[in-house]
């Protein structure tokens, strides 16, 4: 989710503000489902995410699956091979977290891959929020929310 084209456009931040819009209402129609089905413990992340990559071009989505981890995660782990697996999702999430983190520290630290968490939190109804600090990308004038 990351538009092709000069970083402060017009365009761009019209891409994003409509991105934010349509991850919201994913988000929440998720929640609804989850509430309504009455998982305990299920949040809205188990099921959508929405990740973003610093200005790297990204590789074809026609690659093989295995590939994709490999590139994009930095590692080829079994549980890849279900990505639909709880367990998959939850460790895609945490390494996106963690590379969210090292992104935007002020020391220099190596990513893992190069996928970064989405800076937006989202509560348990499926609304996304700004991460705090965070209402503009750190190497991008867009405003996330």
């Amino acid at each position: 989710m990351w538009p092709e084209a000069r970083t402060n456009s017009l365009s761009v931040k019209e891409i994003l503000y409509w991105q934010r819009h349509t991850m919201n209402m994913k988000y929440e129609v998720v929640a609804q489902e989850l509430q309504s089905s009455q998982i305990e413990g299920a949040h809205p992340t188990d099921y959508l995410n929405f990740y973003w990559q610093t200005k790297i071009n990204c590789i074809s989505i026609l690659r093989y699956r295995m590939s994709l981890w490999a590139e994009h995660i930095g590692a080829i782990e079994s549980r890849f091979k279900v990505p639909d697996d709880l367990d998959c999702v939850r460790r895609v999430n945490d390494i996106a977290e963690r590379n969210w983190r090292r992104y935007t520290t002020e020391e220099f630290t190596r990513l893992q891959g190069h996928v970064i968490k989405y800076p937006v939190d989202i509560d348990l109804n499926g609304r996304a929020t700004s991460l705090p600090g965070f209402e503009k990308f750190p190497d991008f004038v867009g405003q996330i929310s």
